[in-house]
């Protein structure tokens, strides 16, 4: 398949039944509070109510090294609208077999692009700049050294929604209790433990330049560290 960017968003969701656009009558007490306590002018209301409601069920996530999708599935499973979510894949093939593996085309909505994070000129992946709130990234940064691990932060926080407050990126990765480098078949790799992982989301590179401060609190659980880091 030669074109590597999938986008089912535009198939019918089977939940639209659950959503009303238009505001139901019947509601003139909460009218009332929203226009005398709040001083929301009446002709403003519904326009007020439509916002609110957006902001409360606009979380998205993206699962950044997907592979065949596994773990979007499951959220769908669990109940997570599928056209919420998306996934990135450096392997194509990955994304060329998920819907057979999972017989699920025409019901799972998601996108999911092939892409490589720690190239800031793939164009492939602009597509989602400013698009998610929560970012699942898993057994990944241990991959990389210290300096693919900052180009990759850059990129997650590019796609996260401009000015967004406690925005959330997390996983699971082999740790240290000394930060250190780590050759691997050849490769370096920098293991972190909590403190270097903030140093490194501090870089000065990031920050300033997206307007946002990153904090990191990690668990261990054996060699493997769980690390979040929140936005503020």
């Amino acid at each position: 398949m030669s074109k590597h960017f999938y986008n089912a968003s535009e198939v019918p969701d089977e939940q639209t039944w659950m959503y009303e656009d238009v505001l139901p009558g019947g509601h003139d007490a909460a009218r009332a509070l929203l226009q005398n306590y709040s001083r929301i002018p009446a002709g403003d209301v519904d326009a007020h109510i439509r916002r609110i409601r957006d902001e409360l069920w606009n979380d998205r996530l993206l699962d950044l090294g997907t592979c065949v999708g596994q773990a979007l599935r499951q959220l769908t499973h669990d109940g997570a609208d599928s056209s919420r979510l998306f996934g990135v894949d450096l392997r194509p093939e990955f994304l060329d077999i998920d819907y057979d593996l999972f017989q699920d085309k025409g019901r799972f909505y998601a996108t999911l692009v092939a892409g490589n994070v720690l190239d800031p000129a793939d164009a492939n992946l602009t597509a989602l700049n400013g698009r998610v709130s929560i970012v699942w990234a898993n057994a990944f940064f241990h991959l990389f050294d210290w300096k693919q691990q900052v180009a990759a932060a850059t990129r997650i926080v590019g796609f996260l929604r401009p000015g967004i407050r406690d925005a959330l990126v997390f996983g699971r990765h082999l740790g240290s209790v000394e930060p250190k480098e780590s050759e691997d078949r050849g490769r370096t790799r920098f293991l972190h433990d909590q403190g270097s992982f903030q140093r490194l989301w501090d870089d000065w590179s990031m920050w300033p330049r997206w307007g946002c401060r990153f904090r990191v609190t990690a668990t261990r659980h054996g060699r493997a560290t769980m690390l979040c880091i929140r936005t503020w």
